[in-house]
C-alpha cells in the first residue's frame, strides 16, 4: 500500500487549485494510481455554479468519449477473451444485413477508426424505440457508405464506436449497460446514467451528485445526469461512443484493473489476452498509427504532456473535459475530470493548461515514487 506523505498531498492539492484558477474549469476531480494501488483523490473548485456546490470525491461527471475505452474497447477485449469476437473478422459476421463494402471492414478497423465511416451521425430523427433507432442507424450508414480504399486512413469517428456498441449488444445478447453493469465493482465503477437512476444504483448515483453541464444546442439549457452528446441521447443515453458517468476514483480503479490484467495480477483478465489486445510493440509505431484498439496514445503536442512515455502510455479524452492516461509499464495513472462547458469558461483553455498538470505530476510526484520503490 502506497501512502502519500501529507506534504506531497498538500502540493498536489495546491497544483490542482492552480489548474482551476488558471481557468481550465470551474472545478476538477483528480485521481492518481501507481502500480497496484490507487494513491489519492483530490478535488478543487465548483461542481454546480448555480448554487456554489463544490466538487467532492463523490461528484459524478459526464465522461463523454471515455465511454469508448472504459466500456466499448474493454468489453470488445472481454468478448475476445471469451472467444466471442475475433478482431480481424469482417463485421458482416455480426451484421449480415449490410450490403455496402462496410460489411468487409473488421472489428479492428472500427476500434482504430480506420473503417472509412464518417466522424459523426447527423440523421437523428425520431423513428421509434431504441431498437428501431439501432436498425435505422445501421441502414443509414450502410446506404451512405462510399469508401472504396482497401486501407482507409485514420479518421476519429463516433460512428465507429456507435456501430461497435451495436455489435457488442448482438454478441452478448444484451444492452450495453446490462452486461457492463453486471460486472464486478458496481459501487465505484462508471455507469450509464440515462437521466433516471432507480433502486440499488440510486444510492451511489443520486442526481444531486452529478455535476451539471451546458447543453450544446441553442439556448444552452442545463443538463444534469443527461449525457451531453446528442447522438448518445438519441440512443437513450446508452451508446458505444458516449453515455457513461463516473468519478475520478471510478475511472482510476478501472485503469488499475486494466494495468493489473496486463501484468498478470487479475482474476478477471487474462494477461495473454490483454497483451494481445494492447501490444506494446504496436504502441511504438509511427504517429500515423495513433490508436491502439481504441486507446489513444501521446503523439505530437499531446494532452498527456511531454513526460509520460509514448511507447507504453495509453488513454483517452472526453469532449466534456475528461481524460485518463495509463503508463502500462510503470503503472503511472492519471484520471482528471472537469466540465469545460460552463458559463465563464473558455473551452479551449483546458487544452492549453492540461498538459502542464500531467507533466508536473510525472516530474514531481511519480518520478519520486518510482525512485522510492525501485
Amino acid at each position: 500500500m502506497i501512502d502519500l506523505k501529507s506534504s506531497v498531498r498538500r502540493r498536489i492539492q495546491e497544483r490542482l487549485d492552480q489548474f482551476v484558477n488558471d481557468g481550465a474549469s470551474a472545478g476538477a476531480q483528480l485521481a492518481l494510481g501507481f502500480r497496484d494501488d490507487s494513491i489519492g483523490t483530490f478535488c478543487s473548485g465548483i461542481a454546480d455554479p448555480r448554487n456554489g456546490i463544490p466538487v467532492r470525491s463523490n461528484t459524478w461527471f459526464d465522461l463523454a468519449s471515455l465511454t469508448k475505452v472504459i466500456c466499448t474497447a474493454t468489453w470488445t477485449m472481454r468478448a475476445m477473451q471469451l472467444s466471442m469476437i475475433d478482431l480481424d473478422q469482417p463485421i458482416r459476421i455480426y451484421l449480415p444485413q449490410l450490403r455496402s463494402r462496410l460489411r468487409e471492414r473488421t472489428i479492428r478497423m472500427l476500434l482504430n477508426h480506420r473503417s472509412g465511416l464518417p466522424p459523426i451521425f447527423t440523421n437523428t430523427q425520431d423513428v421509434g424505440s431504441r431498437e428501431e433507432k439501432r436498425r435505422f442507424f445501421v441502414t443509414q450508414i450502410d446506404e451512405a457508405y462510399q469508401c472504396e480504399e482497401e486501407y482507409p486512413e485514420t479518421v476519429y469517428s463516433d460512428v465507429d464506436f456507435m456501430l461497435l456498441g451495436i455489435i457488442l449488444e448482438q454478441v452478448f445478447h444484451q444492452r450495453l449497460e446490462t452486461f457492463f453493469h453486471e460486472s464486478d465493482g458496481l459501487f465505484y465503477k462508471p455507469t450509464f446514467g440515462r437521466g433516471k437512476v432507480r433502486g440499488l444504483l440510486a444510492r451511489t448515483f443520486p442526481m444531486g451528485w452529478v455535476a451539471p453541464i451546458l447543453d450544446l444546442s441553442e439556448g444552452a439549457p442545463w443538463l444534469q445526469g443527461l449525457v451531453q452528446d446528442p447522438r448518445a441521447r438519441w440512443f437513450e443515453g446508452v451508446s458505444g461512443h458516449s453515455g457513461l458517468f463516473g468519478t475520478a476514483l471510478g475511472v482510476e480503479r478501472w485503469a488499475r484493473d486494466l494495468y493489473m490484467g496486463f501484468h498478470g495480477k487479475s482474476t478477471f483478465w487474462s494477461d495473454k489476452i490483454v497483451r494481445r489486445f494492447l501490444p506494446l510493440e504496436t504502441m511504438a509505431l509511427s504517429d500515423n498509427d495513433r490508436f491502439v484498439q481504441g486507446f489513444d496514445r501521446p503523439s505530437g503536442v499531446s494532452q498527456a504532456g511531454t513526460l509520460l512515455p509514448r511507447a507504453s502510455t495509453i488513454g483517452h479524452l472526453g469532449y466534456t473535459g475528461t481524460s485518463v492516461w495509463i503508463d502500462m509499464e510503470s503503472g503511472m495513472r492519471i484520471s482528471l475530470l472537469t466540465h469545460r462547458f460552463l458559463p465563464g469558461i473558455m473551452p479551449e483553455r483546458l487544452r492549453e493548461v492540461r498538459p502542464g498538470i500531467h507533466d508536473w505530476l510525472v516530474g514531481e510526484v511519480f518520478s519520486k515514487l518510482m525512485w522510492s520503490y525501485a
